[in-house]
C-alpha cells in the first residue's frame, strides 16, 4: 500500500481474505499461521498504517488469531464519512474529511472510537445541504465473548448496523453485452451482471424462453439480503460467448422472472469521463450508463475465470476497470461531481462483516407493466365536456401470450350447463336468446355511450332484434338492415342475415373474378350457420371416408333426435387431400382415407364434446376394416403405423361398412361439377338411413375376415429353435479336493479295464480299495490339466496385450517431436472460422508436463491479448518450425 484510503485498505482486506481461503481449500494449516500472517499484512501496510496498527496492538491483553486480524481491519473500513455537496471536518472544522484529519489520526485507537460514538449519538445541527453528516457502523463478532468489565462499553455495538445517510454515492455494477445461442444455434445478444458474491448462475424466464431451451426440472431455494427467500424450479445450459474474444463456455444457469431491477438505478452523465484509448472500443458494456434491463446474472462460478487483470484506477474520482473476456468493465463508486442526476431518495446499505450490500426502499407489490400502464394512463388520458374520454394506446415490444385458460373457460361453461338442468325455469329465461340479446344491447350501449363511443352497424338474424336495433337510434348505419338476399362480411365469411346461411361468394366477387358458369352455380351455395336443431335431443356424429387414385377425403356429420322416432342430419365438415405422387395400391389409399377421418373426428368430437358411444364412422373397404380389427403388429409397417393412429384417435369399436352408392364421401374422390352439388343430397343431408330411428343398430359391428387382398400386408413371421447343451467340466461339479482324487482315479481304473478287454495281454487293473498310486496319478494329471491351462490364458492374453493392441498403433505417437519453441510465429487454428481467416500469434511461453512434453503455450495475437492454447491448435510457419 502506498496510501490509507479507505479504498486501498478494503481492497487489501480483499486479496488477503482470497489467499487465506485459497490455502484453506489446500488442506493448509493457516489456523497456525497467525504471527506469520500478521507479520505479513503488517509489511503491507503504508508506514503511517503500520504505525496506527501497532499501536492498537500495544494496548491488548491478550492474542488475537488470523481471523481477529481480518475483523479488526474490518471494523476500520467500516468507517466512513458521507456529504452532501461538500466535506468538513467535524473535529477540526478544516474543508476535508474526518479521515484526513491529522488531528483525528493522531488519537489511539480507543479514542477515536469514543469521538465517533459521541458524534453519531449527538449528530452536528445539519440546516443546510453542504453540512456533513456523520455515521458510522462497526461490526465486531468478538461481541458474544465479551469479558464483564467491558461489556458495558460494547453494548450498543451490534453483529451488523443499519448506515444511512441523506445522499448517498451511486455504485456501478459490472454490467457485459454478451453473445447467447438458441436452441437453434442462432447468436444472440443480452446483457450480464458479473456478481462474484452469487454461489449459482440465473437467467430469467423472458429470455429463457426466448432461447427455447431444454428446460430441466430443478427446485433450489435462494436466499439473498436479510433472509429474503425465493424458490428456482427449472433449470437450463446456456452457451454464452464474447463479442471482443474468442472465450466460449457453457454454464448451468437457474431459472427466475428477474433477476434485479434495471441497472444503473439512475442514467449517468459521462460527456466528461476520459478513458483510456485501449479501452474505448472494447468496452464490454458500451450502454453502462444508460438504465436497462439485465438478463443474465454470472456467479463466482464463471466470474475469477474472465476477469483477467487487477482494477485500473480512472482519474478524478470515477469508476474502476478491470479487462475481462467479455471486454472492459466499469465498477464502483461515482464521485458527486459525477453523479449530480442521482435522485436524494432514501437508500439504505447493509454492513455484513465489512461487505457493504445496496438494499432499494421496500417497493410496490404491482408487476412492472400494471405501473407502466398505470403512469402511461396518468400522462395522457383525458376527458372532453361532452363526456368523451381520450387516451393514447399504450404499445410494448413483443408480443406475449394469452395462457391456458381453455381449461378454466370449459370448467365454468360446464358448471352452468349442469346449472341450468337443475332449474328448468332458468333454463327457460336463459334460453330466451332474444331477451338477453335486448340487454345486452341495452347495457352495452348505455356503458360506451357514457364514454363517448358510439357502437354502430349493429347486425342479427332475429327480425325482432333488427327491429330493436332500428328503434333504438336514428344515428347513420346504427342498424344494418338488409334486403332478403343481401350479405356481409362476418370473421372472414360471407353471411346472409336474414336467412342466417353461409354463402362460398357473393355476386360482387363473382363479377370480379369470371362470368362462367361454374363461378355462377357457386353464388347459389347456401350452408346453414347453426347445425344444431335444438339444446336437447341426442347428437351423434357420423363420418364417412372414401378414396380413388387421385384423391381421398372424409366427411362428417351431426345427427340428433328432433322428436319421437325422427332424427335431423347436416353436413359438419369435410376434408379432402390429393393422392400422393408415389403410386399407392387402392386398400392404401382407403386405409389413408381413414386416418384422415380419424383424424378429423377426434378434433370434432373434442370441439362439441361428444363421447366415444356417440361416434360412428363408416367405410366401404373390407379391407381396411379387417386391418383395423386385428393387431396392428401382424401387418406390415405401413399399415401398422396407421392402424395404430386410427385405434387411438377413434378406437376399432366405431367402424362400420357402407356400400359405395350409399357412401357420401364418394364425390370427394371422384369429384364433381357444382351444377351437380347444388342438387346432390346425399353430400348435404347424408345417406338416407340416417334419418330412420335404426341407424346405428342395424348397422352393427361385424368381423370381417382377412380376405387375399388383406393378407398381402401380413408380416412374415420367422421362427429359429436352437438348442445350445452346455457340458460342464468336471473340475466344477464338485467341490472338495480329496472327493476330486477319489473320482478320477476311479474314472482311470475304469479306463484300465476299458483298455484290458481289448487287449488281454496288458496287465489287469487293480481292484479293491483304491491305492495311493492311484491317488498319486490322478492329482499329477490335475496338476498338468491346469498348468496347461493357465499357459494357454497366458499366452492369450500376451498376444492380445502385445502383438494386437501393436496392430493399431500409429506411428505419430511412437516418434517424438521436438517441442515448440518460445519466440515461434504460428496459426491459430479457429474452429468457428474459416482456415483463411485464421490469426497469427507468436508464442510467448511454453507449459510443459511432467514428462517434459510441450502440450499447452501462451501466444499472442496482433491486437496484444494473451492467450493459452493447446500446440494442437498451433501450426507454426515453416521459416519458424
Amino acid at each position: 500500500m502506498t496510501g490509507s484510503t479507505s479504498l486501498e485498505l478494503r481492497g487489501l482486506l480483499s486479496k488477503f481474505t482470497k489467499h487465506i481461503e485459497a490455502l484453506r481449500s489446500l488442506k493448509c494449516p493457516v489456523q497456525h499461521w497467525d504471527d506469520l500472517l500478521i507479520g505479513i499484512m503488517r509489511n503491507k501496510l503504508d508506514l503511517q498504517s503500520r504505525a496506527s496498527s501497532l499501536e492498537s496492538y500495544e494496548g491488548q491483553t491478550r492474542s488475537e488469531s488470523g481471523h481477529a486480524v481480518v475483523k479488526k481491519i474490518k471494523k476500520q473500513a467500516c468507517l466512513s464519512v458521507s456529504s452532501c455537496n461538500r466535506s468538513v471536518c467535524v473535529m477540526c472544522t478544516q474543508p476535508h474529511r474526518l479521515d484526513y484529519c491529522s488531528r483525528f489520526k493522531a488519537m489511539k485507537l480507543q479514542d477515536r472510537y469514543d469521538f465517533v460514538k459521541r458524534k453519531r449519538k449527538k449528530p452536528a445541527p445539519t440546516s443546510s445541504p453542504g453540512e456533513s453528516v456523520i455515521s458510522a457502523a462497526i461490526s465486531d463478532d468478538r461481541q458474544a465473548s465479551a469479558p464483564a468489565d467491558t461489556a458495558g462499553a460494547s453494548a450498543d455495538i451490534s453483529a451488523t448496523a443499519l448506515h444511512s445517510v441523506c445522499n448517498v454515492k451511486q455504485v456501478l455494477l459490472s454490467t457485459a453485452l454478451i453473445v447467447v445461442q438458441d436452441k437453434h444455434g442462432r447468436r444472440l445478444p443480452c446483457r450480464a451482471v458479473l456478481d462474484n458474491g452469487s454461489q449459482v448462475n440465473i437467467i430469467t424466464q423472458k429470455l429463457s424462453n426466448k432461447l427455447g431451451l431444454d428446460v430441466t426440472r430443478a427446485m433450489l431455494p435462494i436466499s439473498g439480503v436479510n433472509g429474503v427467500n425465493t424458490r428456482s424450479s427449472q433449470w437450463v445450459n446456456v452457451t454464452i460467448s464474447s463479442f471482443h474474444s474468442q472465450y466460449t463456455n457453457v454454464i448451468g444457469c437457474h431459472v427466475l422472472p428477474a433477476v434485479t431491477f434495471p441497472l444503473p438505478a439512475q442514467p449517468i452523465n459521462t460527456v466528461s469521463w476520459e478513458f483510456p484509448d485501449a479501452v474505448k472500443n472494447s468496452l464490454a458494456d458500451p450502454g453502462f450508463n444508460c438504465t436497462t434491463d439485465v438478463d443474465l446474472l454470472l456467479g463466482a462460478e464463471i466470474y475469477y475465470e474472465v476477469v483477467w487483470s487487477q482494477p485500473t484506477v480512472m482519474p478524478g474520482g470515477l469508476p474502476w476497470l478491470y479487462n475481462t473476456a467479455f471486454g472492459w468493465i466499469i465498477s464502483g463508486p461515482i464521485a458527486t461531481e459525477h453523479n449530480q442526476e442521482v435522485s436524494s431518495q432514501r437508500t439504505s446499505c447493509l454492513l455484513t462483516a465489512g461487505i457493504w450490500l445496496a438494499v432499494k426502499e421496500p417497493r410496490n407489490s404491482k408487476y412492472v407493466d400494471e405501473v407502466a400502464c398505470e403512469l402511461h394512463f396518468q400522462k395522457t388520458h383525458g376527458r372532453q365536456s361532452d363526456g368523451r374520454f381520450i387516451v393514447s394506446l399504450p404499445f410494448r415490444d413483443g408480443s406475449g401470450s394469452l395462457g391456458r385458460s381453455m381449461e378454466s373457460a370449459l370448467h365454468r361453461f360446464l358448471s352452468l350447463e349442469r346449472k341450468l338442468q337443475r332449474n328448468t325455469e332458468l333454463h327457460k329465461e336463459y334460453s330466451n336468446s332474444d331477451n338477453e340479446a335486448e340487454i345486452m344491447h341495452r347495457d352495452v350501449a348505455k356503458v360506451l355511450e357514457s364514454g363517448g363511443m358510439l357502437l354502430r352497424k349493429w347486425c342479427s338474424n332475429s327480425e325482432q332484434m333488427r327491429r330493436i336495433f332500428s328503434e333504438t337510434s336514428n344515428v347513420s348505419h346504427y342498424s344494418m338492415n338488409f334486403s332478403p338476399d343481401e350479405t356481409t362480411t362476418s370473421l372472414g365469411l360471407n353471411w346472409c342475415p336474414t336467412s342466417d346461411t353461409l354463402l362460398f361468394l357473393n355476386k360482387s366477387e363473382i363479377s370480379r373474378l369470371s362470368k362462367t358458369k361454374h363461378l355462377n352455380n357457386l353464388s347459389k351455395l347456401k350452408i346453414p350457420r347453426l347445425a344444431k336443431i335444438n339444446n336437447r335431443g341426442r347428437i351423434e356424429l357420423h363420418g364417412f371416408c372414401d378414396a380413388l387414385q387421385i384423391a381421398f377425403g372424409a366427411c362428417i356429420y351431426l345427427r340428433q333426435l328432433t322428436g319421437a322416432g325422427t332424427w335431423g342430419v347436416h353436413l359438419l365438415c369435410a376434408k379432402s387431400r390429393v393422392a400422393p405422387t408415389k403410386t399407392l395400391t387402392i386398400p392404401r389409399l382407403e386405409l389413408s382415407g381413414a386416418l384422415l377421418l380419424s383424424e378429423l373426428m377426434c378434433r370434432v368430437s373434442k370441439a362439441i364434446n361428444v363421447s366415444l358411444d356417440n361416434i360412428y364412422c363408416w367405410c366401404d373397404s373390407t379391407v381396411v376394416l379387417a386391418w383395423i380389427n386385428g393387431v396392428p403388429a401382424q401387418w406390415k409397417t405401413y399399415v401398422a403405423n396407421r392402424v395404430t393412429q386410427i385405434i387411438e384417435n377413434v378406437g376399432a369399436g366405431s367402424w362400420r361398412h357402407i356400400s359405395t352408392h350409399q357412401n357420401p364421401a364418394d364425390p370427394l374422390s371422384r369429384g364433381v361439377t357444382t351444377q351437380v352439388l347444388l342438387d346432390l343430397n346425399i353430400w348435404w343431408y347424408g345417406p338416407s338411413f340416417l334419418n330412420t330411428d335404426a341407424a346405428a343398430h342395424a348397422h352393427s359391428p361385424e368381423q370381417f375376415p382377412v380376405n387375399v387382398e388383406a393378407s398381402r400386408e401380413l408380416r412374415p413371421i420367422r421362427y429359429t429353435l436352437m438348442t445350445i447343451v452346455r457340458p460342464k467340466p468336471l473340475l466344477e461339479l464338485f467341490s472338495k479336493w480329496d472327493k476330486l482324487l477319489r473320482i478320477s482315479a476311479i474314472w482311470y481304473r475304469f479306463f484300465k479295464w476299458l483298455r484290458h478287454r481289448s487287449h488281454p495281454d496288458k496287465p489287469q487293473p487293480l481292484t479293491g480299495p483304491l491305492q495311493v498310486s492311484e491317488l498319486r496319478l490322478a492329482e499329477e494329471a490335475w496338476v498338468k490339466w491346469i498348468m496347461l491351462q493357465k499357459l494357454q490364458q497366458g499366452f492369450w492374453l500376451r498376444w492380445r496385450s502385445e502383438y494386437l493392441s501393436s496392430l493399431q498403433q500409429q506411428n505419430k505417437w511412437l516418434k517424438k517431436s521436438a517441442n515448440i519453441r518460445i519466440g515461434t510465429l504460428a496459426i491459430l487454428v479457429e474452429d468457428n472460422i474459416p482456415p483463411l481467416n485464421w490469426r497469427m500469434v507468436r508464442i510467448l511461453a511454453t507449459h510443459p508436463g511432467s514428462d517434459g512434453v510441450v502440450r499447452v503455450a501462451t501466444v499472442r495475437t496482433a491486437n496484444g491479448s494473451l492467450m493459452k492454447r493447446p500446440v494442437t491448435k498451433l501450426c507454426p510457419l515453416p521459416d519458424d518450425a
